[in-house]
């Protein structure tokens, strides 16, 4: 930082003295941003907002989206590609300048750790108007942000692939709508048609969740993996993972068998946006079952039924139809409600039906007949019935 910075006297000192000091990147920006008199911004390599200067009454749309949402907002980015700011930056360490949607200005420098680009911080002639000692300035405190963030866990996740920070970022979304935004700033890299896998880690195990990453990766250099939330959460090819045997699947299995950890295994994913759904699948595989290793399609209705029973309670969802046939077998200590649900779970039909339940053919027609008086309508060639019934039988409690 050898730029004299003569319309901001005592400028480099402040940001020397702060460095010496051990500063926080916060604390920086928001002293630099009370003396430049404009407000400051860093943004990690995929427009993640890391940082924001602390503005008092700034009614601005696109600084305000950008605190709410945590992103670059869209108009911005757009521009940003447009203008090919991203490779101006790579290419050297001046700053960039450029009119922003609102008609407004941005200046951005490069901001670098190890070598490699991390992102940029960006001020925003929102106050007042750029002077060439401003920018200056400005640059001065790019260099000493970019002194901070080797050692700042902000930029640790832009350390690993694309595709892992992709997958990090993706988790912590919650919302798909959330995901869709990192999704375009991602493109075009995409996560494909993966299922994912979280590994619930057992307190006693002995590893870090990251030290277990580390292994598996030794094990499948080229997995997409990441630590959230205490989890190991990574990505297997959907075709590998439900071949009955593979290299890929018993990798996985005997690496959850070395470790005692319990696999819970999501949807396919159709699309990148999906994952925070897909988590969220993955976790209600280990809550549901209490075995090793479960695909989210085996307690699928299991957890539809407990997620509608969350609002209200199962009998709410039973169907009357459902309810005339147990209240008849309760009389008549009869069990026609097992055989319609028998009979609905083989699609009607009727040899393999009867033979679940060890009777006649026959005698499953006349019980059907039966089922259908007791009911007061016809079922069998009712197809919206059928499906309402199906539905029922979830909410009845094994």
């Amino acid at each position: 930082m050898n730029m004299k910075c003569q319309a901001f006297p005592g400028f480099e000192g402040m940001l020397l003295g702060l460095l010496a000091e051990g500063t926080t990147i916060q604390n920086l920006i928001d002293q630099a941003a009370q003396q430049l008199g404009n407000p400051i911004l860093i943004a990690d390599s995929r427009f993640r907002v890391l940082y924001m200067s602390q503005e008092q009454s700034l009614d601005i749309v696109l600084w305000n989206r950008a605190r709410l949402e945590g992103y670059i907002s869209d108009e911005v980015l757009q521009d940003i590609r447009q203008g090919r700011v991203v490779e101006r930056l790579q290419r050297a360490d001046d700053p960039v300048m450029a009119e922003l949607p609102n008609g407004y200005h941005a200046v951005r420098c490069a901001l670098r750790s190890r070598g490699a680009y991390r992102g940029f911080i960006g001020t925003y002639d929102y106050r007042t108007s750029f002077t060439e000692e401003m920018l200056r300035a400005f640059v001065s405190v790019g260099r000493a942000v970019s002194a901070l963030a080797a050692d700042d866990p902000s930029f640790a996740v832009t350390e690993e692939s694309g595709y892992e920070s992709l997958l990090y970022q993706l988790l912590c979304c919650g919302t798909i709508d959330r995901a869709a935004q990192v999704c375009r700033r991602f493109a075009p890299q995409d996560l494909g048609r993966r299922r994912l896998v979280c590994l619930s880690i057992p307190e006693d195990t002995g590893l870090p969740a990251e030290r277990l990453k580390d292994l598996y990766h030794l094990q499948d250099p080229k997995v997409i993996s990441t630590i959230y939330e205490g989890h190991l959460v990574l990505l297997a090819e959907q075709e590998k993972l439900k071949r009955a045997e593979g290299s890929a699947r018993d990798s996985l299995r005997n690496f959850c068998g070395r470790h005692s950890l319990r696999a819970g295994i999501s949807f396919e994913l159709a699309e990148s946006i999906y994952v925070p759904w897909a988590y969220r699948q993955a976790l209600s595989c280990l809550s549901i079952s209490k075995e090793s290793w479960v695909f989210y399609e085996d307690v699928y209705l299991q957890d539809v039924r407990r997620h509608c029973t969350n609002q209200l309670p199962a009998g709410y969802f039973l169907h009357p139809v459902i309810r005339r046939i147990a209240a008849y077998d309760e009389i008549y200590h009869l069990d026609y409600l097992e055989t319609l649900q028998e009979w609905l779970l083989h699609q009607g039909a009727i040899r393999e039906t009867a033979e679940e339940l060890g009777i006649h053919p026959n005698t499953l027609k006349h019980r059907l007949s039966m089922i259908e008086s007791i009911a007061g309508t016809e079922i069998r060639r009712n197809a919206e019935l059928l499906r309402q019934l199906q539905v029922s039988f979830l909410f009845i409690s094994a």
